[in-house]
Formats: C-alpha cells, structure tokens, sequence
C-alpha cells in the first residue's frame, strides 16, 4: 500500500509540472523538462523500495521534491542528486544550456521560459513554479542542476550578494576627471574614465563576486589603443555603497545607480 501511494504521489507531482505548461504559448518549456539527452544512460532511482525510471526533468524534480518532505536516508538522496547531476551533463552535452529558478505562481504572467546572457553565452531559463505553502519544493532540484550547469559552463553561479552588483553603476569625479564603472546583469562590465568630457581609457570585459568581492577581467582588445586598460583578476570590495579596490593605483568608486 505504502508504494503504491508513493507511485500514485509522483505521478500526480509530474502531472502538476506538466501542468504549468499550459499556460505557457510556446513549447520551449515542455520540450526541455520532458527531454532526454542523446546518450544519457538511465539509471533507476530506489525511494522506499519503490524503482523509479528518471528520463526527464520534470520527473526528477517531482521525485527530488518527495525525497525533501518524506525522507532522510543519505544513500538515497545521493543516488537521485547524482542523477539530476547527470542530467544537467546530459543537456550540456547535447548543446541545451538551461538554468532553472523558482517562481510563485502568483507572481507568473504566463511565461516559463526566459533567455538570458552570461558572460556572452546564451543560456534559457526555465522557471518552476510553487505556491506560498510550498517555496521550497524545487529547491534541491534546482541546486544540484544549477550548480552543474554552472560549472560546465565555467560561470560562478550567484550568491546572496550578487544582486548587489547587477546592474549598477558606480562613478567617480574630481576636478575635470570622471570615472564610470557600469556592471551589467549578464554579467559584462564597461569601464570609461574620461578627462574634460574626453575619453582618455577604457575597458570591458566579464565580472564576477564572491560575496562583497568584485573580480573584474577585461577581453584582450582588439584594436590595441594606449588607453585601453587590461583588468586581470582586479579585486574590489563593496563597502557601504563604495568599491574599494585593492590596487591602490585605482579609484575608490561609489555606487550612484542601482537597477538602471
């Protein structure tokens, strides 16, 4: 009795993610959470002596979801945290690079699919939908799928800090020298710093944080002018509204926009 109620729970679980797509216009979000990689070996999932086949997304997150409520055994949340991981290897392999966010059900206008850049690469976000009885139903899921995708895509993922930098602008400016450093929510920088209105150096490249720590790293340029400047691994600390970088040669700046 006991796994049959968990079959028929999964079963419903699969059936409410693939109800979100109905609201959903176009297929994009059906097609990714119900794909199976070209070449991804399945493994089978054993929850309370139940098997379970997981050959698709929305699938792994209904069972990631009742392993979070019902369960504690270690060997058994590792087999299924390993298969999401898996999986989020199987859609890097076949060139589908997905990120996926919660989203309350409230707050949806329809749309579950979102395409995004970072650090230049074009990546589709997929939002999983919950209420406001259950916001963390999708959080494992999420966790280890995003992190893995994250690593293969060779992006740090973000932390609770990073909305501190997406998209603000910090400036500087003293007698007839002005500095703007632009940080932009993909994750690309542009630095100017200007004299008398004039463009005297610049640069743009990625950025990246850990916590209150801005790393900057500029592309090499193209056109080799004297006043491009190179970032590597240039280190700024965000500190009440102000970077303070750790190279003394450059400009303390203070945040003057956020969510431009």
């Amino acid at each position: 009795m006991k796994n049959y109620l968990l079959t028929l729970f999964v079963f419903l679980l699969t059936k409410n993610s693939f109800s979100q797509n109905t609201v959903n216009k176009d297929s994009i979000f059906s097609d990714l959470i119900t794909y199976t990689p070209k070449g991804f070996h399945l493994n089978s999932v054993h929850i309370h002596g139940q098997t379970f086949n997981t050959n698709n997304l929305s699938y792994l997150n209904s069972l990631a979801y009742f392993n979070h409520k019902n369960t504690s055994n270690k060997k058994q949340s590792k087999q299924l945290f390993n298969q999401i991981d898996q999986m989020a290897v199987g859609f890097f392999s076949n060139g589908k690079k997905v990120l996926f966010e919660p989203l309350n059900g409230m707050a949806s206008n329809g749309t579950l699919t979102e395409t995004i850049f970072l650090n230049d690469i074009k990546i589709i976000k997929l939002k999983l939908l919950h209420t406001c009885t259950d916001a963390d139903r999708n959080n494992d899921f999420i966790r280890v799928f995003n992190n893995r995708m994250y690593a293969l895509l060779k992006i740090k993922p973000p932390d609770n800090f990073t909305h501190h930098f997406n998209n603000t602008i910090f400036f500087k400016k003293s007698n007839k020298k002005t500095i703007k450093l632009l940080l932009n929510e993909n994750r690309t920088f542009q630095f100017r710093e200007y004299q008398n209105k004039k463009l005297i150096k610049y640069s743009e490249g990625f950025w990246e944080n850990n916590q209150n720590k801005l790393t900057l790293n500029s592309n090499r340029s193209k056109d080799n002018r004297n006043n491009y400047i190179y970032f590597k691994n240039s280190i700024w600390t965000l500190k009440k509204k102000h970077l303070i970088p750790l190279n003394k040669k450059h400009y303390k700046l203070k945040e003057v926009t956020h969510k431009y």
